[in-house]
C-alpha cells in the first residue's frame, strides 16, 4: 500500500462547519500543529481526519446518544 502526503483538507457540512473551510498542509513538513481559541473548529478538523482514516468520529464515540450523525447538525444548511 502506498501513501501520498495530505496536501489539503476541505470541510463543509460536517459538525459545526457550515461554510466551506480548506486547511492546507505543507507536505515537506513532518508535523502540523492546529491551535486556536475555543469554538474555532480544532475538534472538527480532528474529527474529519479521524473519519477519513478510520470511518469513525472518535470524539463522538461512546456518548450513548445513538448514531453520531445526529451531531452533524449543519448538513443541508446554507451558510449565513
Amino acid at each position: 500500500m502506498s501513501t501520498a502526503p495530505l496536501e489539503k483538507l476541505t470541510i463543509e457540512h460536517f459538525r459545526g462547519a457550515v461554510k466551506p473551510f480548506t486547511l492546507k498542509f505543507d507536505p515537506t513538513k513532518k508535523l502540523t500543529i492546529i491551535y486556536g481559541e475555543n469554538g474555532t473548529g480544532k475538534s472538527t478538523i480532528c474529527d474529519a481526519l479521524d473519519l477519513l482514516s478510520s470511518g469513525q468520529v472518535g470524539s463522538l464515540a461512546n456518548r450513548g446518544l445513538g448514531k453520531t450523525n445526529s451531531y452533524w447538525h449543519s448538513v443541508g444548511k446554507r451558510a449565513a
